[in-house]
C-alpha cells in the first residue's frame, strides 16, 4: 500500500466525461496522487479543449456569494490556487503528467459487472475504443445531465439544471481610455446595475464584457453548436462605449462569444459519487452489497454556476480523494451530494 491507498487501486483507470475546469482539474489531482497519469482519459466531444464557459469565462476569481454547503470548498479552492500560481510561477502554464485526452469524442456506453464498473465504449470519429474503466467522472458541465441520462437511461439520479439554461454573451475588447500598466497585481471588475452585464480588467491591456444579456434558448447538442447573438453583442458594445465616454469607432473588438454556464436549480454544485444501484435502476439486496463497492463508480462534479474557475482547484482535489479514498477529504463536502 501507498499512502493508504491500495497499489492496485492506484492504477486503475479512470475516464472523465469533461474537457473544461472541473475535467481537468480533477485529472490534475488525480495524477498527482498517483504521481503518473498514464491511467487517466479526459474524453470531450469538441475539436477544442475548454471549448464551454471554462474557456470563455471572465476568468476572475471571486466569492459571488457561495451556498452555505460549498462554503468549505470555497476557502480550500482560494488556498489552491494561491499554491497553484506558486507552484507554477502564476502565469506560465500547468502541465498534465501524462494523461490522455481524446477530442471528437464521446463516452457511448458503460459496462458493469458484478456490481462493479468494467469498462466504457468510447466513440472518436470513426472508431470505437473499448476503454477499462473503473471510475467514470462526469464533468461535463451544462452538458453532464444529457450525458448522464444517456448513459443510464434507468437511473433514479438526476441533475437539477436549470430550465432553461443560464448563457451569457461576451466581449474582449480594447479601449482607449484604459491604460493597464500600472495594474499589475489586480483587475477591477464593476457591474452596471439593471443591465445585467459586468466590465473586467485583464492584466493584458484588454477588457472582458461578460453578463447574462442574452435571449434563452434550448442547450444545443455540443459546444461547437453555441452562437453567438449578435443583437445583444451590439448593445453591449453601445453600454461599454457610453460607460468609457469613448465612441464605438474607438472600441477595439477582438473576440465575441456565447457560453452556458452550468447552474443547477438549488444553487450549489454536486461534488459525489452515485451508487450503481441508482444510475441502474436496481435495488440492492442489502445493505452490505453496496458497501462491498466503496471505491470506483460513477462520480458527478457538476453544476459549479458562475464559480467554476474559482471552485476548480478545490472541486478536483476533493474528487480525487473521493476516487482514490484511503485519505481525509481536504473539504466538508457532506452538503454537496446527490439530492
Amino acid at each position: 500500500m501507498a499512502g493508504g491507498v491500495p497499489e492496485n487501486l492506484s492504477r486503475s483507470p479512470v475516464v472523465i466525461v469533461g474537457g473544461g475546469m472541473m475535467g481537468f482539474a480533477t485529472a490534475y489531482y488525480l495524477a498527482l496522487a498517483r504521481k503518473s497519469g498514464r491511467s487517466i482519459t479526459i474524453v470531450d466531444n469538441a475539436s477544442i479543449l475548454f471549448a464551454g464557459a471554462s474557456g470563455k469565462a471572465n476568468g476572475i476569481l471571486g466569492d459571488y456569494g457561495f451556498e452555505p454547503e460549498a462554503e468549505s470548498l470555497g476557502k480550500l479552492s482560494w488556498e489552491l490556487h494561491q499554491q497553484l500560481a506558486r507552484v507554477h510561477r502564476g502565469r506560465a502554464g500547468w502541465h498534465y503528467r501524462d494523461v490522455e485526452i481524446l477530442r471528437y469524442a464521446t463516452v457511448a456506453d458503460v459496462r458493469v459487472k458484478n456490481g462493479s464498473l468494467e469498462s466504457v465504449t468510447i466513440t472518436q470519429l470513426d472508431r470505437k475504443i473499448i476503454s477499462g474503466c473503473h471510475s467514470l467522472i462526469i464533468a461535463a458541465g451544462p452538458w453532464s445531465e444529457r450525458v448522464l441520462s444517456g448513459l443510464f437511461p434507468d437511473s433514479r439520479v438526476r441533475i437539477p439544471s436549470v430550465k432553461p439554461p443560464n448563457s451569457g454573451n461576451y466581449i474582449i475588447l480594447r479601449a482607449p481610455r484604459w491604460d493597464s500598466s500600472q495594474d499589475t497585481r489586480v483587475c477591477h471588475q464593476i457591474y452596471l446595475e439593471g443591465k445585467n452585464m459586468d466590465i473586467s480588467s485583464r492584466p493584458d491591456g484588454t477588457l472582458y464584457i461578460g453578463g447574462s444579456l442574452s435571449a434563452q434558448e434550448a442547450l444545443p447538442d455540443t459546444t461547437t453548436d453555441v452562437h453567438t447573438q449578435l443583437q445583444y453583442v451590439r448593445k453591449m458594445e453601445k453600454l461599454v462605449a457610453s460607460v468609457l465616454d469613448c465612441s464605438m469607432d474607438d472600441i477595439e473588438v477582438l473576440e465575441v462569444g456565447r457560453a452556458y454556464r452550468p447552474c443547477l436549480e438549488h444553487g450549489r454544485p454536486i461534488v459525489s459519487q452515485v451508487p450503481l444501484d441508482e444510475l441502474l435502476g436496481m435495488t440492492c439486496r442489502n445493505p452490505i452489497e453496496r458497501s462491498e463497492v466503496k471505491r470506483g463508480g460513477v462520480y458527478l462534479n457538476v453544476g459549479h454556476g458562475c464559480d467554476g474557475i474559482t471552485l476548480g482547484p478545490g472541486s478536483g482535489k476533493v474528487m480525487s480523494e473521493l476516487i482514490e479514498g484511503g485519505q481525509s477529504m481536504s473539504a466538508d463536502i457532506s452538503g454537496l451530494g446527490i439530492l
